[in-house]
């Protein structure tokens, strides 16, 4: 009796489907809208092609570079999700996004969403071990979002399958919690709703 069910959709931003994008939002309501990166340079980065040609360097700042030119077009959105998809599956040692890498662009986007009221995701599977890879969160990205001002957490476990949702959001909470950060936050009729951590 208790259990809420809500509608949502994940928008795969792209300055290809724009129209496309624009109908979807106009012939529907959502109670929240995921915005995310899936596809850029005419490739999906989980099939691979995408880093060819690229240093870590160049393949993540080009992403977050995506990141915060679609969004800032989206503008209709409630949670930017994860920002380390580029990450998850690179072939190269660097297996986090870093902070101190890309600050100035990390800056951008947590400006934009700060200031429009938007929520940063973390996305857990972004943090499973993967062909030996082992992905950490830069808890340093966290610390300059709550400095800016952010304060507004999802969390998201990219599930695909029944076993793995939430997973790991307890231990993500409580470094959430260990920051300094009261809330996570979700969306209903596009109203933001955030329950304690």
């Amino acid at each position: 009796d208790n259990f809420k069910i809500l509608k949502g959709i994940e928008i795969g931003m792209h300055e290809d489907c724009r129209d496309m994008i624009r109908k979807t939002m106009e012939e529907n309501e959502f109670d929240q809208v995921i915005a995310s990166v899936h596809y850029l340079d005419q490739t999906d980065p989980y099939y691979g092609g995408f880093y060819d040609d690229k240093d870590w360097k160049q393949a993540y700042g080009r992403y977050l570079e995506t990141i915060y030119k679609e969004m800032t077009w989206l503008g209709d959105f409630d949670i930017m999700a994860h920002y380390d998809y580029i990450a998850r599956y690179a072939p190269y040692p660097q297996a986090s996004i870093m902070y101190r890498d890309f600050s100035d662009i990390f800056d951008e986007i947590f400006r934009y969403i700060i200031h429009n009221g938007k929520a940063l995701e973390i996305n857990t599977k972004s943090y499973q071990d993967f062909n030996g890879r082992h992905p950490s969160l830069d808890k340093n990205i966290l610390l300059r979002y709550k400095e800016m001002g952010g304060e507004i957490i999802s969390f998201g476990s990219d599930s695909h399958f029944q076993e793995a949702v939430g997973l790991d959001f307890e231990k993500y909470a409580a470094i959430l919690k260990s920051l300094g950060f009261r809330w996570t936050a979700h969306y209903e009729k596009r109203k933001l709703v955030q329950l304690p951590l």
